[in-house]
């Protein structure tokens, strides 16, 4: 059984000044690679903001201010790539801290929420409708498949709803084409239980929302993908992968065996390695300023490992 990782017992005063360094050093890497960042971003995001709400979320969930500055760095570089904010249940990308089970290192892991895979669907500029819903067991519910598919859903809106029993998604098109998909409770939980978060994240705090974009997922399959989209889907693998735990007590992670593939946030977090090396604090309680010599090191270190890949 894993458990969502909590913040070592000290008191406030003790993890003020680490908090403030951890928040402090994000902020100088974004200033950093501002340039950079702005290129991936939509219009309707800026990097002050993609700043102030990753530093939101550290504040929200105080323990990836102990999660590896790499880490971090690679998971602000995934929602820069994919147009999202990292705000959790305000819709987006949830950070959850995770225990990275060959390193035995605390990272930053980014779970995708269903309100951001609906927002990616719909950049492909060819869907015209699409929505997901859950399934009550008192809600009137109708679903047949065929040349000519059917479905009707009146929600219970008075008394118990009754329990979850499945959750569906439709999507039409503007040609006028139309897909739906239909997941039953046990193929939710069978999802579910693949995920690495199952005790803990979006799935214990928004399991509904959870359901909804499994199975939204599922029907964006069947539809024109976006470049973002396919990078969705990468990231919501790499949250698969048995390299990483939600897990609390540090003796008791495993050596795991060498990954056969190198993800592409993996070479992000490889990538960030020299920015956090420079930003990184060493021997002082808060993090030194930095040099336009030093800033430009980082870009050039930056560029040179691009070039290499």
């Amino acid at each position: 059984m894993t458990a969502e990782i909590q913040p070592s017992a000290q008191p406030k005063a003790a993890l003020a000044k680490p908090a403030q360094t951890a928040i402090t050093t994000i902020r100088d890497w974004i200033g950093v690679r501002k340039n950079d960042i702005s290129k991936l971003l939509p219009k309707h995001l800026t990097v002050e903001r993609l700043a102030n709400t990753a530093a939101a979320a550290m504040m929200r969930t105080p323990a990836l201010q102990q999660c590896s500055l790499p880490s971090m760095f690679a998971a602000v570089m995934v929602c820069a790539e994919l147009g999202l904010e990292p705000t959790g249940a305000y819709g987006g990308v949830w950070l959850v801290p995770f225990q990275n089970k060959k390193t035995g290192h605390l990272e930053v892991q980014p779970i995708i929420d269903y309100r951001g895979m609906l927002d990616i669907a719909r950049r492909s500029g060819q869907v015209g409708r699409i929505e997901a819903h859950v399934v009550h067991e008192n809600d009137l519910f109708r679903l047949r498949y065929g040349t000519e598919s059917v479905l009707e859903h009146t929600p219970a809106i008075k008394g118990d709803p009754g329990p979850v029993v499945g959750a569906y998604a439709v999507a039409e098109l503007k040609d006028g084409t139309k897909q739906i998909e239909f997941m039953t409770i046990a193929e939710l939980d069978r999802i579910k239980n693949r995920s690495k978060a199952v005790d803990s994240g979006p799935w214990v705090t928004d399991p509904e929302e959870m359901m909804k974009k499994t199975i939204l997922r599922r029907l964006c399959k069947l539809l024109p993908r976006s470049i973002e989209m396919r990078r969705a889907e990468e990231v919501d693998d790499e949250g698969q992968s048995p390299a990483i735990d939600v897990v609390t007590d540090a003796a008791a992670f495993e050596p795991m065996a060498e990954p056969n593939k190198v993800t592409r946030t993996a070479k992000l977090k490889e990538r960030a390695q020299a920015a956090a090396a420079a930003l990184q604090p060493v021997a002082a309680e808060e993090p030194p300023p930095m040099s336009a010599e030093e800033k430009a090191e980082i870009e050039a270190a930056e560029q040179q490992s691009a070039v290499s890949e």
